[in-house]
């Protein structure tokens, strides 16, 4: 099968690095699969025998006609059969691959909480001290929006199965004929194990984007502040960069913490998890936390707020502290009590399982079951 996945930029964050796990998993356990990944924007990318990189053309937006016919021309050149979309698509463009290839499957994969918009515009304040009708304007817009592309794609992919209930009842889905799957993100766990083994250090880690509206890094370094004067000897590492980082670094100052350290952005996290020994999260959202999954596979343990079905259920699997959103003090006791057993802080999750749940061979077997079902 020849499988394309559309990216603005790749890679870029956590969606492109799914993609580059799941095209991995595909072309290595099913052979005759070829994957070509799509975008307007290319960094480093590692090129495979059956991994291709297809570059737009210069100024080619696909939310313009010029842009859909520079993909459509793309797809046609490799006569792709799936057309595998991690983003919302621009209007039009999903009728025009429709039209001018009517062979050609599309799959749209909803890498968030359903609904995920409308709480990020909750957070973001764009709502605060307005009519509570100016919200539910905004949940009539997006839910509009998933019956759209519900409507006109082959297969609509979410994160775990509450996610899939959810958009489920969003469309009005007809669950014995539904088109919505469920399917895990994969994670290299293969990568990460080297370090579960290394001694870790007496450091309690955040690696992510500094955004407010969904990471409330603040969150984290309030919490911190309480736990710093009885722990002078723990470090906090912030590994992340974003529009946050300004004022994130002036709260830390503010409140006289000089055990809190920004070391912005990693390409490649593992460096800093062979060190830690608990990774935080504090989101008032989080669709599928991969550094959750990816700091247990490095022996680190993870504590977050249930702030979605999705983090409950992969703090369970991964062996993770779980705290009431958004309870701080909860959150501070949970923490101390970790650190409490330092250096004997131990996950509840095995290699094995593990690797049974994430690994891209494993995800890519549930990916092939989907793609099969379409042809």
């Amino acid at each position: 099968m020849r499988i394309a996945f559309l990216h603005d930029r790749f890679p870029f964050g956590g969606g492109e690095k799914v993609t580059a796990d799941l095209a991995r998993g595909l072309t290595e356990c099913y052979r005759d699969n070829e994957v070509w990944i799509i975008a307007a924007q290319f960094g480093e990318v590692r090129h495979t025998d059956k991994i291709h990189y297809e570059r737009l053309p210069d100024g080619a937006k696909l939310k313009y006609p010029s842009g859909m016919s520079a993909l459509i021309g793309l797809l046609r050149d490799k006569a792709v059969d799936v057309l595998i979309m991690p983003a919302d698509p621009p209007d039009g463009l999903l009728d025009a691959v429709r039209r001018e290839l009517p062979e050609c499957k599309l799959i749209y994969i909803l890498h968030s909480v359903p609904m995920w918009q409308v709480e990020n515009k909750r957070q973001q304040g764009l709502v605060k001290n307005l009519r509570e009708s100016l919200l539910g304007t905004y949940t009539r817009r997006y839910r509009r929006r998933y019956v759209e592309i519900y409507s006109k794609v082959d297969a609509f992919v979410t994160l775990c199965g509450q996610y899939k209930r959810d958009v489920e009842l969003i469309v009005g889905a007809d669950r014995c004929n539904s088109k919505v799957y469920a399917v895990y993100n994969p994670v290299d766990v293969g990568h990460y194990l080297p370090y579960r083994s290394v001694r870790k250090e007496k450091e309690v880690l955040y690696v992510g984007r500094l955004s407010y509206a969904d990471k409330r890094v603040d969150r984290l370094i309030r919490i911190w502040s309480s736990i710093e004067p009885l722990h002078p000897d723990w470090v906090l590492k912030i590994v992340g960069e974003g529009p946050e980082k300004n004022k994130l670094c002036q709260l830390a100052s503010k409140l006289g913490l000089n055990n809190v350290k920004f070391v912005g952005y990693s390409a490649d996290p593992r460096e800093h998890y062979s060190t830690a020994s608990i990774l935080c999260l504090t989101s008032s959202f989080e669709g599928w936390g991969m550094v959750l999954a990816e700091s247990a596979s490095a022996g680190v343990v993870p504590i977050a707020f249930e702030c979605s079905a999705g983090t409950s259920q992969l703090l369970d699997l991964v062996g993770g502290i779980k705290v009431a959103p958004f309870d701080e003090g909860e959150y501070e006791r949970k923490l101390v009590e970790l650190m409490g057993h330092y250096p004997e802080i131990e996950n509840g999750s095995s290699v094995n399982d593990l690797l049974t749940q994430f690994s891209p061979e494993t995800i890519a077997g549930e990916w092939h079951i989907i793609l099969t079902a379409l042809k």
